[in-house]
């Protein structure tokens, strides 16, 4: 295996555990919002939203929509919402 391709397969890693913790950051309630999700790993909103879909968590946006549709499946125990 080359260098190059070890690095790729460490960043695709670091991406992954990204978005598992970002996932239960979001179940936990900690955050909400992909402003915050931004502050909180130092990383662009854009990254967030791109983890978000990847990852299918219904973080809320700007407009306090959520970046993917929420199902019974990624809704979170503390949303009390009925979908």
């Amino acid at each position: 295996m080359s260098s190059l391709q070890n690095l790729g397969n460490i960043s695709n890693e670091k991406k992954e555990q990204r978005i598992m913790t970002l996932h239960s950051l979001f179940k936990a309630g900690n955050v909400l919002t992909i402003t915050g999700a931004a502050k909180h790993f130092g990383l662009s909103e854009a990254t967030i939203i791109k983890y978000c879909k990847a990852g299918e968590i219904p973080m809320l946006d700007h407009a306090g929509q959520a970046i993917v549709p929420m199902t019974e499946k990624n809704r979170p125990d503390w949303w009390d919402v009925d979908l």
